[in-house]
């Protein structure tokens, strides 16, 4: 297992998750339970089509088939974790199972990861995508949640050795 990553799954309590697993998932760390990323904890359902900005991804491998999130930042580029390679971008969905008249399935042309991207500790794992069509209109249902910054002195006590001084700290 890598490197723990922790997030905070209510008020004061923090949940520690390990690295994801050659399979794909993560695991926590102190029940071995398998859990599921990209779930949105204590969140609500978004109303429809609320946020155009935000983009599905589907990442496709020969043996599965895995997704992330990500965001517009221009028409004809979208910001995502640069672990997430091999990607369809889809804008303009609210629920990602039903065909949407909004919904736009746009290939890739070009991904930039962050040169200094560590694919052990996931430092820097932030990557823009290039849109072959610049759409730019706008993401299963999106769901959201408010997010409070963290003082880094508490991001520190929790987070021990696995926090550093540049990376986001949140909390609900």
């Amino acid at each position: 297992m890598g490197p723990l990553t922790k997030i905070q799954s209510g008020p004061g309590s923090f949940l520690e998750l390990s690295n994801r697993t050659s399979q794909g998932y993560w695991v926590d760390a102190h029940t071995e339970q398998k859990l599921y990323s990209g779930e949105t904890i204590w969140g609500h359902e978004a109303r429809s089509h609320s946020h155009p900005y935000m983009a599905y991804l589907e990442i496709s491998d020969q043996d599965s088939q895995h997704f992330c999130g990500g965001f517009l930042v221009r028409e004809d580029f979208v910001l995502t974790a640069t672990h997430c390679n091999g990607i369809t971008v889809i804008l303009g969905a609210h629920n990602i199972r039903k065909q949407e008249r909004t919904l736009q399935v746009i290939p890739v042309s070009k991904a930039i990861p962050h040169l200094n991207y560590n694919a052990h500790s996931l430092a820097n794992d932030i990557m823009l995508l290039k849109l072959a069509d610049p759409k730019g209109k706008y993401a299963d249902k999106l769901q959201q949640v408010n997010l409070t910054v963290l003082e880094e002195k508490e991001c520190g006590s929790h987070f021990q050795k696995h926090y550093k001084a540049i990376q986001l700290c949140t909390g609900t």
